[in-house]
């Protein structure tokens, strides 16, 4: 129940806030997959609030289907 509170209410709401960030800002993104298939993604960018210090925050965790190598 929490597990899908978090997922579906409040992460929602903080991707919406970093996603305005990101397309009002310049930014970067980071990629990176696990040995346990998950595809994990940041963002480096300045905030709204603050424009002369950078953060990174995690837009998403992406669980693959499969695990793969490469």
């Amino acid at each position: 129940m929490l597990t899908k509170i978090v997922t579906d209410c409040i992460c929602g709401a903080l991707k919406e806030e970093i996603l305005a960030d990101l397309l009002q800002s310049p930014y970067s993104l980071a990629i990176d997959q696990s040995p346990d298939a998950y595809l994990v993604i940041c963002a480096k960018y300045l905030p709204r609030q603050k424009q002369s210090i950078a953060v990174v925050k995690l837009v998403s965790v992406i669980q693959l289907e499969e695990k793969k190598s490469g």
